[in-house]
């Protein structure tokens, strides 16, 4: 998909991305409470995740953990992402709490009426998974490129973009 600066992304595909793309594109015609009942229900038909580390599962399993009550929960497929952020080859980990379905309990406290902590780890030389932030979004979406910009989408449905910039993933 090319746009009118040249640059070239891929549409909102990538873990989330539908869901997120469908808000962007329809934020005018639609309520956001409708919105968010498909981003809800899109997240809600998930199994297991799509980490393919072991670096990566030990941090789906710790944050579920930390996060769910009981101590246990799966997230949905579409609100996982491992792949290279920050253009040094190395899979990087993207974390949506709002796909994390606990086992025991409906809800969990780290979703907000509208938006959910996104969770950014960055792979380092040794192979660890450090996390680098934790913003509130409304899904998220992932470009392409060796930075690739990841869409994500604030509170009243605002839309912001973070990117890697050498140090940290800046807007």
């Amino acid at each position: 998909m090319s746009k009118a600066d040249g640059s070239s992304r891929a549409p909102f595909v990538v873990r989330g991305g539908a869901c997120l793309a469908s808000l962007l594109s329809t934020a005018r015609s639609i309520s956001l409470a409708l919105g968010l009942a498909v981003c809800a229900t899109l997240f809600a038909t998930g199994d297991d995740s799509a980490a393919a580390s072991k670096a990566a599962q030990y941090l789906i399993d710790a944050t579920a953990a930390e996060v769910c009550q009981s101590g246990s929960g799966q997230f949905a497929p579409i609100a996982v992402y491992e792949g290279d952020l920050t253009g040094d080859g190395r899979g990087d980990l993207i974390l949506d709490l709002r796909g994390l379905k606990c086992a025991a309990e409906a809800l969990h406290g780290y979703c907000g009426v509208q938006a959910c902590s996104v969770r950014i780890f960055i792979r380092t030389r040794d192979g660890l998974l450090i996390q680098t932030n934790d913003v509130l979004s409304i899904g998220f979406s992932v470009g392409s490129g060796s930075r690739p910009v990841i869409d994500m989408m604030g509170h009243g449905a605002k839309p912001f973009e973070l990117r890697w910039n050498g140090r940290r993933f800046a807007q």
